[in-house]
């Protein structure tokens, strides 16, 4: 199953509840970073290859919710040395445990059959 259809139907799963009663793992291919074959990366020297090769989803039931884990191709690398474009602010003083080109979101909603497709933005919970 391609991961985009994963994703969505993960979404639609957990959409009819907070939780998960069992552990889902859902996987994609190593090296198709590319999509369909017409995307490209952003033209920055801090992604590369693989970093953003989404490889599996796994959502598992934890007290009071679900925990999420997303696996890229790569390991997110550490960003001590990498300084901000603008004010040149050392990374490391701002990054979230040491994540910074990127965020993944998922989207899960509430009304998962009757959705209009809409995401309602971040810090929300599902």
């Amino acid at each position: 199953m391609p991961i985009r259809a994963a994703v969505l139907f993960l979404s639609c799963l957990l959409g009819a509840s907070a939780a998960v009663a069992q552990t889902i793992v859902l996987q994609d291919r190593r090296g198709d970073d590319h999509g369909n074959g017409d995307l490209i990366y952003p033209n920055r020297d801090d992604l590369r290859p693989g970093d953003l090769d989404l490889v599996s989803v796994t959502a598992e039931p934890v007290k009071d919710g679900t925990l999420f884990k997303v696996e890229f191709g790569r390991a997110i690398r550490d960003p001590r040395g990498v300084v901000t474009q603008v004010g040149q602010i050392p990374m490391d003083r701002l990054a979230r445990n040491g994540f910074y080109t990127f965020n993944v979101d998922l989207w899960c909603p509430a009304e998962a059959w009757r959705s209009t497709g809409s995401s309602p933005g971040r810090r929300r919970s599902c």
